[in-house]
């Protein structure tokens, strides 16, 4: 016996697609967020700092997330969380291929 399946057809955003109005520099800190993500950091601002938060974290990758702060700049990484809602900054830390 035959069987049928159907699928509806709509189109579908592009997986690596940038979020509509994500610079480069958006882009970049979105990149360092993921990675310190699945290094078991998260980073947070706290009385004007920013903070590295963790509970099982890879601390071998830790040089790896240093390095990328001091070429993004702490200031702008301070900035861009101050400045965009959880949503957007899960979807910026998403587009990042």
């Amino acid at each position: 016996m035959m069987q049928m399946r159907f699928t509806r057809f709509a189109p579908q955003r592009d997986r690596y697609a940038t979020p509509e109005g994500a610079s480069a520099r958006e882009i970049a800190i979105g990149q360092l967020l993921g990675l310190a993500a699945s290094a078991g950091f998260r980073f947070d601002a706290v009385d004007g700092e920013l903070v590295p938060i963790s509970d099982d974290a890879d601390y071998a990758q830790a040089p790896i997330l240093e390095t990328c702060l001091r070429q993004i700049g702490i200031e702008e990484v301070m900035n861009y969380l101050d400045r965009n809602t959880p949503h957007r900054l899960a979807a910026v830390s998403a587009a990042a291929p």
